[in-house]
């Protein structure tokens, strides 16, 4: 994937599912990146406080 495709997903709004549970987050993506071949989100939740790097793996996008 390239550097100008993952800029296309700042600002888009995703679900982030939280390992060994039921719980997901709404977050908005603010920046992506490609490290050791994975592809990883800074996100921050729309409600609370915070940033995380999570991969892709962990997001769905079009959910509410």
């Amino acid at each position: 994937m390239t550097t100008s495709v993952l800029a296309r997903d700042v600002g888009k709004e995703a679900n982030f599912y939280i390992t060994g549970t039921d719980l997901s987050v709404r977050v908005r993506i603010m920046d992506t990146k490609v490290a050791w071949g994975e592809i990883r989100y800074l996100v921050v939740p729309l409600a609370g406080a915070g940033n995380a790097w999570v991969t892709a793996l962990k997001l769905r996008f079009g959910e509410d």
